[in-house]
């Protein structure tokens, strides 16, 4: 694949990405009032300790920050990506 195809790839996954992350978060937004209530009441939780120690993680999400994590990831990818495809550097 040469560098334009994977530029290409790239700006076509980020697109979707930032796409993908818009809508959820529209979403997210209209349904404010419905997302009040806890996905998991507590009593659900209470004897499945891993699924409770997500709900908790994701009642406490800080969602510029996981927006801002995803980017970072599929940029190192493709920057492994285009690193790959060039081959071995000199040495």
């Amino acid at each position: 694949m040469d560098r334009f195809q994977i530029a290409l790839r790239l700006l076509l996954t980020v697109d979707r990405y930032i796409m993908g992350w818009v809508t959820e978060e529209r979403a997210w937004r209209q349904d404010a009032a419905e997302r009040a209530r806890p996905p998991f009441p507590d009593e659900a939780l209470r004897d499945l300790p891993l699924l409770s120690e997500a709900a908790d993680v994701l009642r406490m999400t800080d969602h510029d920050a996981d927006f801002d994590y995803g980017l970072r990831v599929l940029i190192e990818g493709f920057r492994a990506e285009v690193a790959r495809e060039a081959g071995p550097g000199p040495g």
